[in-house]
């Protein structure tokens, strides 16, 4: 039962955090995937991920802005779809996590900004939880407190860094010693699947 609890531990990542101060501490590293853990807030761990892909910043921005295909790669995300776009790099999208019975499913809805450096051709995308922007679900719980960082930032023309942070508070009944417990299965599998749906989308 604590294995299948896992699989709801990071609640999508998909998208969480606006960076703050602190030390991190690396906790996994596989095929260029580097996974770290930050200073805990209310109990509950900061996640970092670092990672490249050989494909150009704009590539993988247009993925982490195609919110109807999070299901294609985002850890356990079983629904996502855009609420609202309110410019180019302005959105409101809806989430939500499949959890194992008998706990019950996570939503949230995240409010997305972007911005672009046009000198160094840096994107940073920062998302921020509003879970009254929509009547909570029956069945469902909603995720108060999300904050989400990414910066997709150049190396050369066709390849670039990824540096994703998350915090989240899963909300409900999951005592945070066993969100943190789990805390790097869910941002590896994620990053894994993203480098997959940029060479499928692509290639």
């Amino acid at each position: 039962m604590i294995k299948l609890t896992f699989s709801l531990l990071f609640l999508n990542l998909l998208l969480a955090f606006t960076s703050t101060s602190g030390d991190w501490e690396l906790k996994k590293e596989e095929e260029g995937i580097r996974i770290y853990t930050g200073d805990k807030d209310a109990g509950i761990k900061k996640i970092k991920i670092e990672t490249s892909i050989n494909y150009p910043a704009s590539n993988v921005l247009e993925i982490l802005k195609d919110k109807e295909k999070y299901t294609n790669w985002v850890y356990k995300c079983s629904e996502a779809k855009l609420l609202k776009k309110v410019n180019e790099n302005e959105y409101y999208h809806y989430q939500m996590t499949s959890a194992p019975w008998p706990i019950q499913d996570r939503d949230m809805i995240v409010h997305l900004k972007i911005s672009e450096n046009k000198s160094t051709g840096e994107y940073t995308l920062t998302g921020m939880g509003v879970p009254d922007y929509l009547p909570e679900r029956s069945g469902r719980v909603r995720i108060k407190h999300y904050q989400t960082l990414w910066k997709i930032t150049p190396i050369t023309q066709n390849s670039c860094q990824v540096i994703y942070e998350m915090r989240v508070d899963p909300s409900g009944a999951i005592p945070a010693w066993l969100y943190n417990l789990g805390s790097t299965e869910g941002p590896l599998i994620t990053a894994q699947n993203l480098r997959k749906e940029v060479e499928k989308r692509f290639h």
